[in-house]
């Protein structure tokens, strides 16, 4: 049966995403298809324009423009690649999601690459209310996803590194502060004109059982640097980080 030949375009509207556990938004999608049927090869367009985590419940619109490779006997898929755009926020996904043998559910395995993106977009979609910071980064990152029970976060594995460039923070009573780190790292503590400094932050980190572990994490504004390296517990909420801060004034 897997031998038998297709082809074909397909039209797809008001598929409610919320039956998934985490994610909600109303998707659509229309595209094209041939191959055989262990072997099919789609291509299409995918637009979620109301997409949000249901944990935070902030809509940010979610275009997709697809390649995949599906097997029709099991419904394994090897995405080569997903070009993506969510709000303004431009990035690429290729990978798999399979089912093995004797499993249950099935294994996602995703590499990220973002190499241009607008800070705000990921904020909005992954914390509540506005954006606190605003500024562009760059990501690399790996997403797995094992066939255990139990909700995604508990079984969510990250591994990658980002970089943070000339970030403000939005809130002023935090930018101040900013600010005056600033000021007095460069010894110059009444100099007003050191003003809406911008940061620079990257680091490299690796989440699983839902600790955040941060191989390096290094924090920038002028006339002082930060590098620290440790963990961030996402359930506790606890931090143990250690490092050193440089400063320019003496």
């Amino acid at each position: 049966p897997g031998d038998t030949p297709l082809d074909g375009t397909y039209q797809f509207e008001h598929a409610d995403l919320s039956v998934f556990k985490g994610i909600a938004g109303i998707l659509s999608s229309t595209g094209e298809f041939k191959g055989v049927l262990d072997a099919i090869h789609c291509t299409g367009e995918a637009d979620v324009p109301d997409f949000r985590l249901t944990m935070v419940g902030n809509r940010v619109p979610l275009r997709t423009h697809f390649d995949a490779m599906v097997d029709g006997l099991n419904g394994n898929t090897i995405l080569q690649p997903v070009q993506a755009t969510l709000g303004q926020t431009q990035f690429t996904t290729s990978g798999a999601i399979v089912k093995h043998d004797n499993a249950a559910m099935r294994v996602i395995s995703l590499k990220v690459n973002m190499p241009d993106g607008n800070l705000p977009d990921l904020l909005r979609l992954s914390m509540k209310g506005s954006p606190f910071m605003d500024g562009r980064i760059t990501m690399n990152t790996r997403i797995d996803i094992p066939p255990l029970t139990g909700k995604v976060e508990k079984k969510l594995l990250l591994d990658g590194g980002f970089n943070l460039r000339t970030a403000r923070f939005l809130r002023s009573t935090i930018q101040t502060q900013i600010d005056g780190l600033s000021r007095h790292a460069k010894g110059e503590p009444k100099n007003q004109e050191i003003d809406s400094v911008a940061s620079n932050m990257k680091g490299s980190f690796h989440l699983e059982n839902q600790v955040m572990t941060f191989r390096s994490l290094s924090f920038n504004v002028p006339g002082a640097g930060v590098v620290v390296a440790g963990t961030y517990d996402l359930g506790s909420q606890n931090l143990n980080f250690q490092g050193t801060l440089k400063l320019e004034a003496k």
